[in-house]
């Protein structure tokens, strides 16, 4: 648990022993739940921002994120996360299809979706923020985070 301003925080995931494969199974047997490849990947919008756009606009690989985890957690070594990397991202044909489907529901050409893919990326962090936003971001970074690596000296 942890303390921001008198204001006690409770992770409660942090207290769960998840295990990617034995919740598939579980939910597989339960509700007949298909997995779907990969994190992320429940729908064809996401999968596409997760695949392609992260990937092509942001030069982001957000499988590196997610096995990550599963090393950390003990559920995957990091030679097999790595012989996940080397594998293609998702299959050419099956991504044209999706990406078609999404810009059907978006009303936007190919040509259009090419031109924003093209474009320079805009991080998070520069679009504007409200003032108690920024004050929170402040005392976050200047105060409360170091304060907290004294205290774990």
């Amino acid at each position: 648990m942890s303390k921001f301003f008198n204001i006690k925080t409770l992770a409660l995931l942090n207290y769960i022993d998840y295990n990617k494969k034995d919740a598939i199974a579980e939910l597989e047997k339960a509700c007949g739940f298909e997995y779907y490849k990969a994190k992320h990947l429940e729908n064809v919008l996401t999968k596409v921002i997760q695949l392609k756009w992260f990937a092509e606009k942001f030069k982001v690989d957000k499988r590196k994120s997610h096995l990550s985890s599963l090393i950390v957690s003990g559920q995957m070594t990091r030679e097999d996360a790595l012989l996940e990397l080397e594998k293609p991202m998702y299959d050419e044909v099956e991504m044209k299809e999706d990406i078609n489907r999404v810009l059907s529901e978006l009303n936007i050409s190919e040509t259009e979706f090419n031109n924003l893919l093209k474009r320079q990326g805009v991080q998070h962090s520069e679009y504007p923020r409200d003032p108690i936003w920024r004050f929170h971001v402040f005392l976050y970074r200047y105060f409360y985070t170091p304060i907290r690596q004294y205290l774990k000296k």
